[in-house]
């Protein structure tokens, strides 16, 4: 087929290979051995993390698995699950497999930037999620990702257009690289002082037993609740238009919850809505949790004020040390402790008696102070990415539908 000379509105099958990945078996899986990419690791920010890769071992690998192979560059698609009609483009310089339920998308007819571009817009994502709105369990097939119908100019165009937005693509990734290099820095400042007890000073410090286990002289365990006030939100009734209609407060779900800033909610509500509900709003620098649902135990940020539902619950500071970072390092780094005491059979959750009783090392105030000054600016930078990329974004989607009119 040609595609030159005219733009085309085609099916996505017709110039991209569509591959969903191999269902390997729960035997085939290790610790080290070739990474397989999962719908896990498929990100919200239109990435994709290979960090956390489960395993299989290379002698799995022969020509059957050839067509799953990933490399450097390539569109993935999560199929399935709370993250149906996500993409990522993956990133890697050594070889990788294809799970299930995530398909490979790959361009053969047309320049896999100017692919990336449309499918990685909020157009596209709206049009994927949609494909996957199942009642039960979201979901799409492989049929229904090759339906979907794209417009296309002739390839020297299409190269044109991806040049210009590829610029945007790359500063984004760049920040990306920074603030996941930032947030391991964050963590890694975290775990000398508070778990490995290596903190200016270290050398000459007398230790005793807690609860926790052996903890320097002076500092103490204290219960979440003595150093945090909580809170939770609410839903204004979806029955009331006018709670909803030219809303302009965030108003902040669990599914937004990524372990990062929170710049904008996807819904707004009225001032009327939050004088008339259970929401409430929760200042800036509020670390919001998930206490129930597939994204239990998810952390975020508030970059500025905002009210939420009541499935998330807020974390709000009560003296001055013990503020953003130190929470949210703290839930983050014992998130499976946190988890490991959820109750409930059918949806199991944690409630905000749990995290209020929730035992937590309570380091003394001059350490605290100087932990706050090393990673609180670490925090600001992080924010300071996050927004660059979100203008980046906003500029990009700006852009894309001029280029295609």
């Amino acid at each position: 087929m040609s595609i030159t000379g005219k733009w085309d509105t085609v099916p996505l099958g017709k110039v991209c290979r569509v591959i969903p990945g191999y269902a390997f078996k729960s035997k085939d899986w290790c610790d080290e051995g070739i990474p397989v990419i999962k719908i896990k690791n498929v990100q919200s920010d239109r990435s994709v993390n290979t960090e956390n890769a489960d395993c299989v071992p290379e002698s799995i690998y022969s020509d059957r698995l050839k067509k799953f192979l990933l490399e450097d560059g390539d569109i993935l698609l999560a199929m399935t699950g709370a993250t149906a009609g996500k993409v990522g483009k993956l990133r890697t310089k050594r070889p990788m497999l294809l799970n299930q339920r995530v398909a490979k998308i790959k361009p053969v007819e047309a320049d896999a930037d100017f692919i990336w571009s449309l499918v990685s817009s909020d157009e596209y994502q709206s049009k994927f999620f949609n494909l996957a709105d199942g009642a039960a369990q979201p979901n799409m097939s492989g049929g229904q990702i090759e339906g979907l119908e794209l417009r296309l100019p002739d390839l020297p165009t299409q190269r044109k257009i991806a040049g210009i937005l590829s610029a945007y693509d790359d500063l984004i990734e760049n920040n990306l690289r920074r603030i996941k290099i930032l947030e391991q820095m964050a963590q890694s400042l975290y775990r000398e002082w508070f778990v490995h007890f290596r903190f200016p000073g270290h050398e000459s410090a007398k230790f005793k037993d807690s609860e926790l286990g052996r903890i320097p002289e002076g500092w103490e365990v204290k219960k979440l609740e003595t150093l945090y006030k909580t809170s939770s939100g609410g839903t204004p009734s979806r029955k009331v238009t006018e709670y909803y209609d030219n809303g302009t407060i965030d108003w902040v779900k669990t599914g937004e919850l990524r372990d990062c800033f929170i710049l904008s909610s996807g819904e707004k509500i009225t001032a009327e809505a939050l004088k008339k509900s259970s929401a409430k709003l929760f200042p800036e620098n509020t670390v919001l949790i998930a206490l129930y649902g597939a994204t239990i135990g998810q952390l975020g940020i508030l970059s500025s004020e905002a009210a939420t539902n009541q499935a998330c619950c807020a974390i709000l500071e009560l003296n001055k040390p013990f503020g953003r970072a130190f929470a949210y390092l703290t839930l983050l780094l014992r998130r499976e402790d946190i988890i490991g005491m959820r109750l409930g059979a059918a949806q199991q959750n944690i409630s905000q008696a749990v995290l209020r009783d929730f035992e937590v090392l309570c380091p003394n105030s001059s350490m605290l102070e100087r932990f706050n000054e090393r990673v609180e600016p670490i925090f600001d930078l992080l924010l300071n990415l996050q927004s660059r990329n979100q203008n980046l974004h906003s500029t990009r989607e700006l852009l894309l539908p001029k280029f295609l009119s």
